[in-house]
């Protein structure tokens, strides 16, 4: 299976689990990538399946949709922003912005909200979540990460709030190769995470 790293932190580990309780005969591997990386693996046969933000194109994949996970601006704790339940777009506004990677999710999905939000651009782009907190606890800016990647980049001075804006929320999908058979271990794995499987603590099911 591949996922982005921010859901095989703790998402997709917990369900493995919960699967190897089941079947403890059956060998599971994971492969932690961005999302692009993740349906190359899908459509090359070097993953049984993804889970992932990116559905692909529908001529080539299959893709169920999971549960929708929301956004969170990270900022420091004595900044203003921490103190409110929740911000929107003109709270963002002119505030000096630190992006992820572009190739990723995170930033595909949220360009748009970014851009309308008229941030400043601290030229500072990172590949890793943990270099992010780094960073915004450090003072260059703020930031804008998906709810289950706060732990990875959460840290003592680091404070998330809510952001309340349409479409801040990032579809999850399990995805796979259009009319590739699955073994049935495979089959047995993208069943108990498609039919069923409620969002957990985190994200909800949209309906």
């Amino acid at each position: 299976v591949a996922g982005p790293p921010s859901l095989a932190a703790d998402w997709l580990p917990e369900r493995m689990a919960a699967f190897r309780r089941q079947h403890p005969g059956i060998a599971l591997r994971l492969h932690d990538v961005v999302s692009d990386r993740c349906l190359d693996l899908v459509a090359r046969g070097e993953v049984d399946f993804g889970i992932n933000a990116i559905p692909g194109n529908t001529l080539e994949f299959e893709a169920r949709h999971l549960f929708d996970e929301p956004s969170y601006v990270i900022c420091r704790e004595d900044d203003p922003l921490a103190a409110r339940r929740s911000v929107g777009l003109r709270d963002l506004r002119q505030r000096p912005f630190i992006h992820t990677v572009r190739s990723g999710s995170v930033w595909q999905q949220l360009q748009a909200i970014v851009q309308a939000a008229q941030v400043t651009d601290t030229g500072l782009e990172v590949n890793q979540l943990g270099s992010l907190g780094g960073l915004v606890k450090a003072g260059f800016g703020i930031s804008i990460v998906p709810q289950f990647a706060l732990q990875l980049c959460q840290r003592e001075g680091v404070a998330a709030v809510r952001l309340n804006v349409p479409h801040a929320s990032r579809p999850i999908y399990a995805v796979r190769r259009r009319g590739r058979s699955l073994s049935v271990a495979a089959q047995a794995f993208w069943e108990m995470l498609t039919v069923g499987e409620p969002a957990g603590r985190h994200g909800t099911r949209r309906k």
